[in-house]
């Protein structure tokens, strides 16, 4: 035992707490909340499976997607000149849209305005952004544009950032197998990704190697194991098949001992094949996956196929703002849970961990940049002013001649002062350019900090983006992993920020 006065490393204490049964949690791990939440409510927790308790290999699994994809899209007509190197499959991140019409992938602001954008893997500048969305809210037109709401849509807009590349470089190539503009190559694309998906050529590597594709959290049996000892029914809903499903738990939640004989025991309900969003809103019966039998009340600790909201709600027995269901798709799992039927939801955020380690390594320049854009504010506002002002004297002058406590001033006298006024605008004005050169060197950094091509995932041009808004809006709490939950005491209340976004405040 250390004597007294001596410190422990961080590590050794956070092992410390959490086997005394406290609660500790760096800033990454921890649960923020955009409404209050009052734990001790709780009396359901709802998961997802994949990419909220299962946690991807990212590069493995983009990997094998590509390699599987790839196969179908030559089959489908893609030239065989078209490759992608590892190194551009770096390039996509969540919360993008994709314009088929264009070729181009973008990244929004909370209004829906772009920020930023490419054709292909080339930047695009202000101007021709300008051009080709002038003023206009993007991502309405549902045919022309699509939105890139998982991690396991990313593999699809690298293909298709290179694609539009080697579309604009090879049109003849391309029109040999039949393509003629940029929504015939996204279409392919999407068309190929959800058969690899629906024929098992994707999951059928998973199952066979599992330990390759899969992250092992060792926090994720705890945090089960507290919520059922709290008193909280647990449920599983997950679109996967049974057999993909017990794969990946086995390997979760292989832990025995402390009354658990296997994954499902973790579970009060167990729902595979969901379909979800359809789940949320249709009325198809629970199938029991070993016995083939359809019901509407589905029992405890039995495996069940399809089925629907509205009868899982009835034997949940809890009012709906006691249900909590975590789910890594804003759609499919946030935003129609919520709306049917009023649940507590959570979305799983993974790089929000990166997110939140990058804010904190880059926190001395990002203090600067806000100082800067302060000041730039303030002598923006200076100088519209003075020029009003200046305007507003050269008026009263033409009209009716300008007093100054009563005394007629000449036009000497205001030539004097107006000669002073412009000089000191034109001061400002440089100070101005000089803070706006500082501003974006630094403002670029930052940026380039967070991801290269596209900046923190939460903002976009000084305001919160497209994916941070749709967080904030739809999402009672987001977090970084599922196993989060195990940091939260049994009675406490979460409370959100006034109209802040919870794990931030500005970021350039």
């Amino acid at each position: 035992m250390k004597a007294p006065g001596s410190s422990a490393a961080p590590e050794t204490l956070a092992h410390l707490f959490r086997s005394l049964g406290n609660l500790y949690a760096p800033s990454e791990r921890l649960v923020y909340v955009n409404r209050d939440i009052d734990f001790n409510h709780i009396k359901v927790v709802g998961f997802d499976l994949d990419y909220t308790l299962a946690r991807y290999c990212q590069a493995e699994l983009e990997d094998l997607t590509l390699t599987v994809i790839f196969e179908k899209l030559y089959q489908a007509g893609f030239p065989e000149g078209f490759q992608l190197d590892r190194g551009e499959s770096d390039f996509a991140m969540r919360g993008l849209v994709v314009d088929r019409q264009e070729g181009n992938i973008l990244k929004l602001d909370r209004h829906g305005y772009v920020g930023r954008g490419y054709h292909g893997l080339q930047p695009l500048n202000s101007r021709e952004l300008g051009r080709t969305y002038p003023e206009q809210r993007v991502g309405v037109e549902k045919a022309r544009f699509s939105s890139v709401d998982t991690l396991f849509s990313l593999p699809e807009v690298n293909l298709f950032a290179k694609a539009v590349e080697h579309f604009d470089a090879n049109m003849d190539d391309w029109g040999a197998g039949g393509f003629t503009d940029y929504a015939q190559v996204w279409d392919i694309i999407r068309t190929c990704t959800n058969a690899s998906h629906q024929d098992d050529s994707i999951k059928a590597s998973i199952r066979a190697d599992p330990s390759r594709y899969i992250v092992r959290d060792p926090d994720l049996p705890a945090m089960l194991h507290r919520l059922r000892s709290l008193g909280k029914k647990i449920f599983l809903l997950t679109n996967s098949e049974p057999e993909y499903a017990q794969v990946l738990l086995e390997l979760l939640l292989n832990e025995a001992g402390r009354g658990y004989t296997g994954w499902e025991s973790f579970f009060d309900w167990i729902v595979v094949s969901a379909r979800k969003p359809s789940f949320f809103t249709g009325s198809d019966p629970f199938i029991d996956v070993e016995s083939g039998k359809a019901t509407r009340s589905p029992k405890r600790n039995v495996v069940y196929a399809g089925g629907n909201q509205t009868d899982l709600q009835k034997v949940l027995k809890s009012h709906p703002d006691q249900i909590l269901f975590v789910g890594d798709h804003i759609y499919d799992d946030v935003v129609k849970s919520k709306k049917n039927f009023g649940w507590r939801t959570a979305l799983i955020v993974e790089e929000l961990e990166t997110d939140i380690t990058t804010r904190r390594n880059w926190s001395v320049m990002i203090e600067e940049v806000e100082a800067l854009r302060a000041l730039r504010q303030k002598l923006s506002r200076e100088v519209a002013r003075m020029k009003f002002g200046l305007n507003a004297m050269d008026r009263s002058l033409q009209d009716e001649g300008l007093r100054l406590d009563g005394r007629l001033v000449t036009n000497s006298d205001y030539d004097a002062g107006r000669a002073v006024l412009l000089t000191e605008v034109a001061r400002k004005r440089k100070e101005l350019q000089v803070i706006d050169r500082r501003v974006n060197q630094l403002a670029r950094k930052v940026s380039d900090a967070f991801n290269p091509y596209w900046g923190s995932l939460f903002w976009e041009t000084h305001d919160t983006s497209r994916f941070a808004q749709q967080a904030e809006t739809f999402a009672c709490a987001y977090t970084s992993r599922a196993s989060n939950l195990l940091f939260i005491a049994p009675e406490e209340t979460l409370f959100a920020g006034a109209g802040k976004l919870a794990h931030s405040w500005r970021l350039p």
